[in-house]
């Protein structure tokens, strides 16, 4: 076989190496999401229910050209799974949540998102109250409440986040919807569970206009 052949060849095989990676980087990028692009932000993370506790967690970027696929990783949410109606039926609401603080027992990995340093007198608050939904300091709140022990679900609260999930707090509806780590059980009470890189990944790039889609 002649050199000169063997350079065409060369040629055209990098060629063909060059067309396929700009078509998978393309293919990564969609112009727009399958549901209402007003409801949410400049980032979004899609959780699709597949089956039982089992999920599919894609988180998306805006970018100048369209939406940008930035990760995608198996997620588990509620043992029963998706459409929450009341506090404790073990299921993932279904729709939009917004994000309203971060949180972790690890320090901040540099989130611009406001963030909760978890404490041992932390507790998520599921009893009814002045206080339910929502994140209390029991070593400041002098009132008695009950829920979960925040700082002894690790690795889950290794990083987390709040959502807008029943933010008027309506008894009875539902408490402490988290985003939060995966821990060694294949479900949730009723949050979204990511792998722990994901879930501090997301915290790094994201800020407060992040949107969580449950479908």
């Amino acid at each position: 076989m002649s050199q000169m052949i063997m350079k065409q060849i060369f040629f055209f095989f990098a060629l063909f190496c060059m067309l396929l990676t700009a078509s998978c980087k393309r293919s990564s990028t969609i112009q727009e999401l399958p549901f209402a692009q007003d409801s949410v932000g400049n980032q979004v993370l899609v959780i699709t229910h597949s089956d039982s506790s089992f999920a599919q967690a894609d988180f998306y970027i805006h970018t100048p050209v369209g939406w940008q696929l930035d990760r995608s990783a198996d997620a588990f949410v509620g043992k029963m799974g998706v459409g929450k109606m009341r506090e404790g039926d073990a299921r993932t609401p279904l729709g939009y949540l917004g994000i309203l603080s971060a949180f972790g027992i690890l320090p901040n990995p540099g989130t611009h998102i406001p963030y909760i340093d978890v404490t041992p007198t932390m507790v998520g608050v599921d009893c009814e109250g002045e206080y339910y939904n929502q994140i209390v300091d029991t070593a400041i709140v002098k009132v008695a409440v009950t829920g979960e022990n925040m700082h002894a679900l690790a690795p889950e609260y290794h990083y987390g986040l709040t959502t807008t999930y029943n933010q008027a707090c309506e008894p009875g509806l539902g408490s402490c919807v988290f985003i939060h780590c995966k821990g060694n059980k294949s479900y949730t009470g009723g949050c979204v569970a990511l792998d722990e890189a994901f879930m501090k990944h997301i915290l790094q790039v994201c800020d407060t206009t992040l949107t969580v889609y449950i479908q």
